[in-house]
């Protein structure tokens, strides 16, 4: 641990601390994360050491053990989208990792910052990741968290996919013994269960429900709870203007990876991107749009001079016959009947389709509105929660700080005071003085007085 200083806190969760370090023999910022599950550990006061709680002994070694895999699962790949790990350790009475620093930030953060992503900036941070999915699935291994928090961002847009904490191999009889991890929201109806069948579909469904959020600003709701009553609204729905930003093959991939059912999702990341890539049905989409705008009136005459028409073209504009040519009266006001008729009832069937269809869409409108300020509500409360919890840290560590440095001072102090000690009781030794001679061994007390200038016991 001499060889990294901590400088500051870039993230809390609840299994690990990331800080901000360096190494003190490069000189090199690192990112470097600390095993600490708040359920099973805790922090003592020097600041530093980290101990399990009375009666998490267990649990918090295999917390440990899954800390160890999670670095060595990510030090099999070597891949610009996956962060590499240059060291683990123990120390302190945990295990630490250290991962190459990466600026930029969580495209959470960028979500709450600048909103939803364009096409271009869309596709530069989400096609790195699929092919480096692709190549994590080759291996047999899923993510099984992948959520907006995270993917870090690069300055440039680049991505890089973090925290394989959750990671599990998930090929063969692996599969079944998967344990149950997962984020609300962002994980597929299987990873509920430990008996769930996971495969590349788990991750296409995390993955598809970032975009989602992505694109619309706000969560998915939980597979779960579309299981019993799915009120999933489909990408291109959310906000208008959304089919005008994203080709609709895109929109429509989103939505096939958001399925409940495995089975009807993408099977393979090879699958989803072709479906990503697809060119856009407009015929299909503008038939969408004609149902939602509601059925039009169209006059008998005009139909037919359309269809001969091939469709799109206009039929030739006849020259107005002279007043009072052609029919007679009767069968003029007649036709006229027939149409007037016709207009208004086929305008009234419209008119009330119309309000049909336009009731509808408020009431999705409304629901979304609704469902993006809840969103933006729990992103909001989500991002204070961090906020707290990097504050609370810091300060532990300031006051870890000033601990240790009160500990100096009290041991100088002690020192000192020893050293004043000492010093006292080397002073207050007896001085040895010589004994005196009687007079009667000297020649008389006046004889040594006068001889020596001293006296002489008598």
């Amino acid at each position: 641990m001499n060889r990294y200083r901590i400088e500051g806190v870039l993230g809390a969760g609840g299994f690990a601390m990331t800080y901000l370090g360096v190494h003190t023999g490069l000189n090199q910022k690192v990112a470097i994360k600390e095993y600490l599950a708040d359920q099973h550990g805790f922090r003592e006061d020097d600041g530093t050491t980290v101990r399990p709680k009375t009666g998490a002994k267990q649990a918090f070694k295999h917390g440990l053990k899954r800390f160890a895999d999670e670095a060595r699962t990510l030090a099999k790949f070597k891949h610009p989208v996956i962060v590499p790990v240059t060291d683990i350790f123990e120390a302190n009475g945990t295990a630490y990792m250290v991962m190459e620093y990466v600026e930029g930030e969580s495209l959470q953060e960028r979500l709450v910052t600048k909103g939803s992503l364009k096409e271009p900036t869309f596709r530069a941070i989400f096609n790195p990741i699929l092919t480096a999915l692709e190549e994590i699935h080759a291996t047999g291994i899923l993510h099984r968290d992948i959520k907006p928090a995270n993917i870090n961002v690069r300055n440039d847009d680049t991505p890089v996919l973090l925290d394989f904490g959750n990671s599990r191999a998930a090929l063969g009889a692996n599969s079944r013994s998967l344990t149950v991890a997962l984020t609300p929201g962002y994980a597929p109806a299987e990873q509920y269960s430990s008996r769930g069948k996971q495969g590349p579909w788990t991750d296409i469904y995390s993955l598809g429900a970032t975009m989602y959020v992505a694109i619309t600003g706000i969560d998915p709701p939980e597979a779960p709870d579309r299981a019993l009553d799915d009120d999933y609204v489909p990408a291109g729905d959310v906000a208008k203007g959304i089919r005008k930003k994203y080709p609709p093959g895109l929109l429509a991939a989103i939505d096939k990876a958001l399925a409940v059912h495995p089975d009807d999702r993408p099977q393979d990341i090879a699958e989803f991107r072709a479906l990503l890539e697809s060119e856009a049905d407009a015929e299909a989409e503008a038939e969408q749009e004609d149902a939602l705008a509601g059925p039009r009136t169209i006059l008998p005459g005009k139909q037919a001079a359309r269809q001969t028409t091939g469709g799109g073209a206009r039929p030739a504009k006849r020259p107005k016959a002279p007043m009072g040519s052609g029919r007679p009266m009767w069968q003029r006001i007649a036709v006229a009947v027939v149409v007037l008729a016709v207009l208004g009832g086929g305008g009234a069937f419209g008119w009330v389709k119309y309000q049909e269809a336009e009731t509808r869409r408020m009431a999705v409108e409304a629901k979304k509105a609704k469902l993006a300020a809840a969103e933006q509500a729990r992103l909001a409360a989500e991002k204070a929660r961090i906020e707290a919890k990097q504050r609370s840290e810091v300060e532990r560590w300031e006051r870890a700080a000033v601990t240790a440095q009160h500990i100096a001072e009290e041991e100088e102090r002690w020192a000192a005071y020893l050293r004043w000690k000492k010093k006292n009781e080397q002073s207050a030794k007896p001085v040895k003085t010589k004994k005196r001679p009687r007079c009667a061994d000297v020649g008389g007390y006046e004889a040594y007085m006068k001889r020596t200038g001293k006296v002489c016991m008598l």
